[in-house]
């Protein structure tokens, strides 16, 4: 089996967070790989898993081409034999990174209509692509995909910072039960100060069916979608450790105006109980996600 995961590159990190990690793009890539490698081990998949990565510059404008873009089954057939020595090449999942700006911010930053745009086509045109977001990612597809009852807006509890468990809603637990190990919460880094919010405010938040609220913390009542087989969005970042979440800090607290005292207490939530977090299973939330091992229809689960 073969996984082709296109990552859209829709930022650049800050320089010292760039020299540690690289790329988003890349830092997904360094933890995403391993996972789809424990999977192709386990007793969850019978047979072996290719993951091909690609990263794409959105913000320059380069989109995945339409010829690499993976057709519904009903063509699939004929495709393969037509073009039989590039049918690996065919995007399975996208995965669109963090980025500093925000998704309604569509005025001064002219990339994101397109992106939304094209998330639309893809999501309605390519039904067997996957979605999947991080932090911007996640609150990009939900602009894109929900409908107006739910929205993207500035957080009015401020920014949520360092490590915080999300509360797993019990449908997603039985989803992903597999590679959760039993775990009813997942610590994440976090580094957001929008949020997708329900125009009920209510917490946590029910989303407009079939799309699934994955958990909630307590400050942020959505922390992500899912769409079995489709979306899965997380508004953390399972990507980033704390030695490198410490960084993104400490060079966006000057930017961000804050005080000495504020920048204490999010490098002290970043490295709250030794900066240990659950990225490792996220990632395995993940690679079960692009390889269709959560296929459970939402009136099962």
């Amino acid at each position: 089996m073969t996984i082709h995961l296109a990552i859209l590159d829709v930022d650049i990190p800050v320089r010292p967070h760039y020299h540690r990690n690289g790329l988003y793009s890349t830092q997904y890539r360094s933890i995403i790989e391993p996972a789809v490698h424990r999977l192709s081990q386990s007793h969850l998949h019978p047979d072996p898993i290719e993951l091909v990565v690609s990263s794409w510059d959105i913000l320059g404008g380069v989109y995945p081409p339409e010829h690499l873009l993976q057709p519904p089954p009903a063509t699939t057939a004929s495709t393969t034999t037509t073009n039989n020595n590039n049918k690996h090449d065919k995007i399975t999942s996208l995965l669109i990174t963090g980025s500093a700006s925000s998704a309604y911010q569509t005025t001064t930053n002219p990339w994101i209509t397109p992106l939304k745009t094209f998330i639309r086509r893809i999501y309605t045109h390519h039904p067997h692509i996957k979605l999947i977001g991080g932090c911007f990612g996640h609150q990009l597809i939900a602009a894109a995909l929900l409908p107006d009852s739910t929205r993207v807006e500035q957080c009015p509890f401020g920014r949520e910072v360092g490590v915080h468990a999300v509360r797993l809603a019990p449908r997603f637990e039985r989803a992903f039960g597999p590679v959760l190990g039993g775990k009813r919460a997942l610590r994440m880094q976090m580094m957001h100060g929008d949020w997708v919010v329900s125009s009920s405010y209510s917490h946590p938040a029910n989303l407009p069916s079939p799309w699934l609220n994955i958990g909630w913390t307590e400050q942020c009542p959505i922390q992500g979608l899912y769409l079995p087989g489709r979306v899965l969005t997380l508004q953390g970042h399972f990507e980033i450790d704390s030695g490198g979440m410490s960084i993104v800090a400490s060079e966006f607290g000057p930017a961000l105006g804050w005080s000495a005292e504020v920048a204490r207490m999010h490098q002290e939530r970043i490295a709250w109980e030794g900066g240990v977090d659950d990225g490792d299973v996220v990632a395995d939330v993940v690679a079960l996600f692009i390889v269709g091992g959560d296929l459970v229809p939402v009136s099962k689960l």
